[in-house]
């Protein structure tokens, strides 16, 4: 009995079929379509700029949008997320978060904004390992928690 889903016997349907599930990047198709020839790739990529399903402008402003709110990237981050999927880009070329998108993803995290020394630093440290310098921690944590009051 055959199976009711087929694969894709072709880069061009097999690109189709991951394009249709989400935007992606042309580095990030050929990596998923390096079981092809590599000419058939091409003209599966080329056919598919032509039609307008591939595009690599749409695809990263679609990946920065993703990355606001809760699970919010500095540039630096963003830029190693896409080097992972086979993008490289500066940096510098890519939005940086400003404070206050930084106090509505403590926000979304649902800190407590009456939170004790011991969670206000945890946000630090959240905020930090998303590639944040202290500055602009330091800024956000001012904004969104209550004074601390002095021991």
């Amino acid at each position: 009995m055959a199976s009711s889903k087929r694969k894709p016997n072709s880069a061009l349907g097999l690109a189709s079929k991951l394009i249709a599930k989400k935007i992606r990047f042309e580095a990030e198709l050929r990596q998923k379509l390096n079981r092809y020839p590599r000419e058939e790739v091409d003209e599966a990529i080329e056919h598919l700029y032509k039609i307008g399903a591939l595009d690599d402008e749409e695809a990263l402003r679609t990946f920065c949008a993703g990355h606001q709110g809760k699970t919010i990237l500095s540039r630096e981050a963003l830029a190693f997320s896409l080097e992972e999927k086979g993008v490289r880009i500066d940096p510098s070329l890519l939005p940086e978060a400003t404070v206050s998108e930084l106090v509505r993803a403590l926000a979304l995290k649902k800190y407590s904004k009456k939170a004790d020394l011991k969670e206000r630093a945890r946000a630090g440290r959240w905020l930090c390992g998303r590639g944040f310098g202290d500055g602009k921690v330091e800024q956000a944590l001012t904004q969104y928690f209550d004074p601390c009051e002095e021991a």
